[in-house]
């Protein structure tokens, strides 16, 4: 008998011990894994990892949940907010939840006939829009071939930087709006903003493009019956690709165009009102790069000169590359010489037609070209020459503006240069004004953060208040 209690009594032991045992590994492997895991802040109701002082987050590279596709002649990719990722081409991106659909009502009260409007569903191109569409922007019309179908179509262009269409809509239920992409330069995506009666929907990596040819937005879903209207915006500059917007599908009719501003204002600069870097380093709403310079941290805007537009209820066009001089030549460009042209970062370089006036001509020029006098690339008297000679090309193609140059955004090295040719031109009795902005280095490449870019949007706008 003693003998099977001692038998029992090393048998409950050995159990114990590997109970206890497995306990412990348990605790050893939470622990390493809670360690392992980065840190998530909550910013404005989007969960996001925060950078490492010296790193910056990357999405995984994992290819165990990668979506493959058969090769056909043409890649179509639907950008449609999920829950669980976006697909683009053969590439499926993480993004973050999509926002409540923010427009439950019409953004006006429905016409009295509104029984007389045609809710079934349709697609309606650009050409058979007619006038009853709004950009901003230098927004040619061109023609391209259809990639599906192979005949011509007509399509408005989106090239430079905040460039935007808008179009109001007697509709309900779901909006989409086909992009057609010939091709694009830029690995990390080319962004946008979607906007519904007023307001941005979603986080901003569910309207990314990356490769492919045609595009379909999904706009909104569940919209009630009613008048809507519908804008996209582009984030990213012209340098990363030509984007045409050739129709519109929906259940209803299109209405008269949205209206005009209270004013037309063209900023013409480099990647300051490009938005370069604003972004960084917390600030681009789950999308991540390893580096600053990417264009998952740039986006217009957010930059100043498409805020102080905004404030003042203006409409505008931003003619701008990253790196652009006026005198001294970036690459084969120098603002001097594309100014006339179309886009001629898309290598458009048609004569720009300047048919509408501006009320006021912003400069955001000058860091660029002071480096490069720093540099020995050229002298201060060729940058001198160069503004005054750049400020007179602007004057003919806009000759009743106001024309303002705002400087400072990232150190006043030109400030001098460009007081001194202000003032041989006649100053503000002709016509002529300077904006000193503050600057700042806090986003990517040492350029201004976000907050930065707010606070010289309202000095910007406050002063064309007073000068318009």
């Amino acid at each position: 008998m003693k003998k099977y209690t001692i038998i029992a009594t090393v048998l409950l032991a050995v159990v114990l011990t590997i109970g206890i045992t497995a306990v412990i590994l348990e605790k050893v492997n939470s622990d390493t894994l809670q360690t392992e895991r980065p840190e998530v802040t909550s910013t404005g109701g989007i969960l996001s990892p925060t950078p490492d002082s010296t790193e910056i987050c990357t999405p995984s590279t994992s290819t165990e949940n990668a979506v493959t596709t058969t090769p056909t002649a043409e890649i179509t990719s639907t950008v449609i907010p999920t829950h669980t990722g976006i697909l683009i081409g053969a590439t499926r991106y993480p993004t973050m939840a999509p926002t409540t659909a923010p427009t439950a009502k019409p953004t006006e009260a429905p016409p009295k006939d509104l029984e007389n409007i045609d809710f079934s569903k349709k697609t309606i191109t650009l050409s058979a829009m007619k006038d009853k569409y709004k950009t901003q922007g230098r927004c040619p019309v061109k023609t391209f071939t259809h990639p599906t179908t192979g005949k011509k179509e007509t399509a408005v262009l989106l090239n430079y930087s905040a460039s935007a269409f808008s179009v109001k809509a007697y509709c309900e239920g779901t909006v989409t709006m086909e992009l057609y992409t010939p091709s694009l330069w830029n690995k990390d995506g080319l962004y946008f903003n979607v906007i519904v009666d007023g307001v941005k929907i979603s986080a901003r990596g569910n309207y990314k493009l990356t490769k492919g040819k045609l595009h379909t937005f999904t706009l909104a879903t569940g919209l009630e019956k009613g008048l809507h209207t519908f804008t996209i915006e582009r984030q990213s500059e012209a340098t990363l690709g030509a984007v045409y917007v050739h129709c519109v599908t929906l259940n209803g009719e299109i209405a008269a165009a949205p209206a005009n501003g209270d004013y037309f204002i063209e900023f013409i600069g480099d990647s300051l009102i490009s938005g370069y870097g604003i972004l960084y380093p917390n600030a681009s709403e789950g999308e991540y790069s390893s580096s600053q310079e990417s264009s998952v941290y740039q986006d217009a805007t957010k930059a100043f000169a498409y805020l102080a537009a905004r404030k003042l209820n203006a409409d505008y066009s931003i003619v701008s590359e990253t790196g652009i001089r006026i005198v001294s030549s970036y690459g084969s460009r120098t603002m001097s010489k594309t100014y006339s042209m179309t886009c001629a970062q898309c290598y458009d370089e048609s004569s720009w037609s300047f048919s509408k006036k501006a009320d006021a001509v912003v400069l955001t020029l000058g860091t660029n070209d002071n480096v490069d006098v720093n540099k020995g690339k050229i002298t201060y008297a060729q940058m001198k020459d160069g503004f005054k000679s750049f400020l007179l090309q602007i004057r003919t193609k806009n000759p009743s503006a106001k024309i303002v140059w705002a400087y400072g955004a990232m150190g006043n090295g030109a400030k001098d240069c460009i007081l001194t040719v202000l003032k041989e031109l006649g100053g503000e009795a002709n016509g002529y004004y300077y904006v000193g902005l503050e600057y700042n280095g806090d986003g990517g490449a040492g350029h201004p953060s976000v907050a930065a870019n707010s606070k010289n949007a309202e000095t910007l706008a406050q002063a064309l208040k007073k000068i318009l």
